[in-house]
């Protein structure tokens, strides 16, 4: 497990009761995502970035 994994379980655990979901961009940090969502017991999204502009 990546160390930024273990951080931000271990940052998160404390105050697990006021956490139930992450909303994260697509970012390294969240690619073991399933491990701090099965420690914290909570949903993980992910943003689907548009670039500003280009929409529609």
């Amino acid at each position: 497990m990546a160390d930024i994994t273990i951080a931000i379980i271990q940052l998160l655990i404390p105050c697990k009761q006021h956490v139930h979901t992450i909303m994260a961009d697509n970012g390294p940090e969240f690619s073991h995502y399933e491990k701090i969502a099965k420690a914290l017991d909570i949903d993980i999204y992910f943003a689907h970035l548009t670039v500003h502009g280009n929409e529609g």
